[in-house]
């Protein structure tokens, strides 16, 4: 048995885990379910700005996806 702590109040509703999957399936849920906070919210405004003023300089998720190729 392996005890984790975190210094930071993560507010779960739950507490215990068959495995490390399923943790991370409840952490995925609860972060999909999470808001924005600020800071987060500033990033994002900002590289949206940016992507109107710039648009030349990115690229579609389309064509990021056509650029990837295995080798």
């Amino acid at each position: 048995m392996t005890t984790i702590s975190f210094d930071k109040n993560l507010k779960l509703n739950k507490n215990h885990f068959k495995d490390l999957e399923e943790f991370q399936l409840y952490l995925i849920k609860n972060l999909q379910n999470s808001e924005l906070s600020d800071e987060h919210k500033y990033i994002i405004d900002k590289r949206l700005e940016d992507l109107n003023e710039n648009p030349s300089s990115y690229i579609s998720i389309n064509e990021l996806k056509f650029s990837i190729t295995r080798n």
